[in-house]
């Protein structure tokens, strides 16, 4: 996996819902999240940057969002998170799952992941 730590100030403002990750459950939470995020923008008209961003925070909660092109816009029911990092770590884009693949399995690799990085 690539994954390296990027010593630069990272400022993001994304928009769309938080949850818990029931039985740490991470991707497959992070999925429903970022369906009913897009279906709000699409439905909506939204412009956006069009890329998924998921922040995993304490407590088993995750968010799912995208930035919007033109800022928050009223009456849409999305959660706004702003992100405020000295240094971070970043992984390159996962390639699209086979059809069949299941969000658990997804869980395990993220999961897999941090664990080798910490």
């Amino acid at each position: 996996m690539n994954l390296e730590i990027i010593n630069n100030h990272f400022r993001l403002d994304i928009h769309g819902f938080s949850g818990t990750a029931i039985n740490k459950d991470y991707a497959g939470t992070a999925f429903r999240l970022m369906d009913r995020m897009w279906q709000i923008v699409k439905t909506k008209g939204i412009k956006n940057k069009g890329m998924n961003i998921w922040v995993y925070e304490d407590n088993d909660k995750v968010f799912a969002g995208v930035e919007l092109e033109d800022g928050p816009a009223d009456n849409t029911g999305l959660e706004q998170k702003k992100i405020d990092l000295k240094k971070f770590r970043r992984r390159s884009p996962l390639p699209l799952p086979p059809p069949t693949s299941r969000p658990e399995d997804k869980t395990r690799e993220v999961e897999e992941d941090m664990a080798a990085t910490v």
